[in-house]
């Protein structure tokens, strides 16, 4: 009987000792871009990120290469289009290319992004888009398999 009384207080010690949940909050999703240009994969790396009012805007490089995006902070698909005409035709987002430390920029003239998730801390999506050279020429950059994620 002492035996049983002792596995019962046991039992009940161990019932009462056990941890609140665990409100550490979980890790954001890592920042990072990356797309496909002329057929090769390519990884940029994030070198801001910043929400400010309603719009997560991001600086991204490679090499020598530059991308400035405009998203606004909501979940959906939005057009993506050339920003010089935004007095005609609003877009909802902007992707802008740039070669050569931003010599030589490419202006988007069709694609769309999908904005997956947008927090107070984190934006995530996937875009394409394609863009012309501003200097005259014909020349153009098509960004396709895009896939992002912002922290802020």
């Amino acid at each position: 009987m002492l035996r049983i009384a002792a596995l019962a207080a046991l039992v009940s010690t161990a019932a009462c000792s056990s941890k609140k949940d665990d409100t550490t909050p979980a890790p954001a999703a890592p920042t990072s871009i990356s797309w496909t240009l002329d057929g090769a994969n390519v990884t940029g790396t994030v070198t801001s990120a910043v929400l400010s009012r309603d719009t997560v805007k991001v600086l991204v490089t490679n090499g020598s290469n530059r991308i400035r995006i405009a998203i606004p902070h909501r979940a959906g698909t939005m057009r993506l289009s050339d920003c010089t005409q935004c007095s005609q035709y609003a877009p909802e987002a902007t992707v802008s290319y740039s070669t050569g430390n931003g010599t030589r920029v490419f202006t988007p003239y069709a694609g769309s992004m999908t904005v997956s998730n947008s927090t107070s801390t984190n934006t995530t999506g996937t875009f394409n888009v394609s863009s012309i050279a501003n200097d005259g020429t014909a020349d153009r950059k098509i960004l396709t398999n895009g896939v992002f994620s912002f922290n802020y």
